[in-house]
C-alpha cells in the first residue's frame, strides 16, 4: 500500500518536474508562493524560507524556473513524510532515492539535500 501512494505522489511530482522542466526561461507570476507557503507580496517570484533556499542550492535547482523549484520543493516534502510514515532505514532511503531516479538529476543529493532542510531529525 505504501509503495502505491509514494508512486501516485512520484508520478505527480515528475510530471510537474518535466513539465517545469520544459519552461525553464519563463517568469513565475507574481505573488507565487513556494510549496512552504511562504508567498511574496508584490515580487517576481516567491519569498523562499531559509529551509527551501538551503534544499534548493544543495540539490542544486536554486537556478531553475520557480515552477520547477516548487515542485523540487514538494517532492522533497512527500519524502520526509515518507520517511516519518515508515522508517528512516537505509532501504526505505535507497527506496525514495531509486524511485526518484526518473524525476531528479541526482536522486541521492536531492534526498540528503530534502533530509537537511526539511527534516533533519532523519539525519544519520
Amino acid at each position: 500500500m505504501r509503495k502505491i501512494a509514494h508512486s501516485f505522489a512520484l508520478l505527480t511530482i515528475s510530471v510537474a518536474l518535466v513539465a517545469g522542466g520544459a519552461h525553464t526561461a519563463s517568469a513565475a507570476p507574481f505573488d507565487s508562493g513556494s510549496a512552504s507557503g511562504s508567498a511574496g507580496t508584490g515580487s517576481a517570484g516567491p519569498q523562499r524560507s531559509a529551509a527551501d533556499r538551503q534544499f534548493l542550492r544543495d540539490s542544486y535547482y536554486d537556478d531553475d524556473s520557480y515552477t520547477l523549484q516548487d515542485a523540487a520543493i514538494r517532492l522533497a516534502h512527500s519524502q520526509c513524510g515518507y520517511l516519518d510514515a515508515y522508517g528512516n532505514s537505509a532501504s526505505n532511503r535507497i527506496y525514495l532515492a531509486e524511485s526518484s531516479s526518473d524525476a531528479v538529476d541526482y536522486p541521492y543529493t536531492f534526498l540528503h539535500a530534502a533530509i537537511d532542510a526539511y527534516c533533519p531529525w532523519h539525519r544519520y
